[in-house]
């Protein structure tokens, strides 16, 4: 499923601002329990969600 910064905000508890930085690769080491919760919310592991940021350019 995709998707939006808004709807992935929402689903996490994190802020739009904070989605954004994330996936701009602004925010450089982002906690592990906001890769926790962003893991979660995409039904994830850790593991995928950094994996698949190495290989794609988000």
């Amino acid at each position: 499923m995709v998707y939006n910064k808004s709807e992935l905000a929402r689903k996490t508890g994190l802020s739009r601002v904070a989605i954004s930085r994330i996936l701009n690769h602004k925010q450089k080491n982002p906690k592990l329990s906001t890769l926790q919760k962003l893991a979660k919310a995409l039904d994830c592991t850790i593991d995928e969600l950094v994996s698949e940021g190495e290989k794609q350019p988000i």
